[in-house]
């Protein structure tokens, strides 16, 4: 595992960005407006600059009504941009339930340029299907995220659905979720969500783990294995560092030592007074 995967799970871990509860049928919301192989749709849900949108008549009623539905709960960022959804029959803790969700999904902001023509701002990071339990495995999925029906295929092996039909674009969410199978529409689709939770303490994680150069970190020599090092990382190198250290203040050998590691040890732990 990568180290910005498990600074994600640790936010999540914190509450940062997971819902109070989960709305199995996003349609019943505020409806979709299903983008489908748009690459504005996957433009804006990878990327972090706004991305101009143009939308069909049907595309720009439904948007419009997502908007006014945002507008009424400005405070909570409901509006989201998911991506492949699972639609249909399934069995949730035990219960036969309806689904419409999406397995991977962002909130966004929408704004009207003018006539059918909208810019799609981010207003958050990207979130894993709500049905995964294992964060872990989900912080790895987020990092790995693709258009590859290998990609859906994991999401929804690793949630407990397995050999679930993946239909293109071409096909609407809204025909399959009142089916009697259940399928995964690989396109994008705007929706109302769950407000956005967030902790102090999540939003730094979740900022650090977007920082480059996590991976060559004390916290990368604890979470990681040796395997796993950048290639350029070598602990075992011999280094040119002199065999002595100065400074303002006497060391003892020990503290000496301690100091000659860190020059070259990627991590080094001291304790005692």
């Amino acid at each position: 595992m990568t180290v910005p995967a498990v600074l994600r799970t640790l936010a999540r871990l914190s509450a940062s960005e997971q819902p109070q509860r989960v709305q199995l049928d996003l349609t019943r919301t505020a409806g979709l407006a299903w983008l489908g192989d748009d690459p504005s749709g996957w433009t804006a849900l990878t990327g972090d600059t706004p991305t101009p949108w143009t939308a069909s008549p049907e595309q720009h009623r439904a948007a419009q009504r997502l908007a006014q539905f945002d507008a009424l709960h400005h405070e909570d960022r409901l509006l989201r941009l998911g991506w492949a959804f699972l639609c249909g029959p399934v069995r949730v803790n035990g219960q036969r339930r309806r689904v419409c969700l999406p397995l991977v999904s962002r909130p966004v902001r929408l704004h009207h340029s003018g006539g059918r023509r909208h810019t799609l701002h981010a207003a958050g990071d990207t979130t894993l299907f709500p049905l995964l339990t294992d964060w872990t495995h989900a912080a790895h999925l987020e990092t790995t995220l693709t258009t590859d029906h290998g990609w859906i295929t994991a999401v929804l092996t690793a949630a407990g659905f397995d050999a679930v039909p993946v239909l293109d674009a071409r096909h609407h969410p809204h025909r399959y979720t009142t089916g009697d199978e259940p399928v995964v529409v690989a396109g994008t689709g705007l929706h109302a969500g769950e407000p956005v939770v967030n902790t102090e303490r999540g939003t730094a994680l979740t900022t650090w783990a977007r920082t480059p150069g996590t991976e060559r970190t004390a916290l990368a020599a604890l979470y990681t294995a040796h395997d796993d090092a950048p290639a350029d990382h070598d602990t075992t190198a011999t280094h040119d560092a002199p065999a002595t250290t100065t400074g303002p203040l006497p060391l003892s050998p020990d503290q000496g030592a301690a100091v000659l590691t860190a020059r070259h040890a990627p991590l080094t732990v001291i304790g005692g007074p």
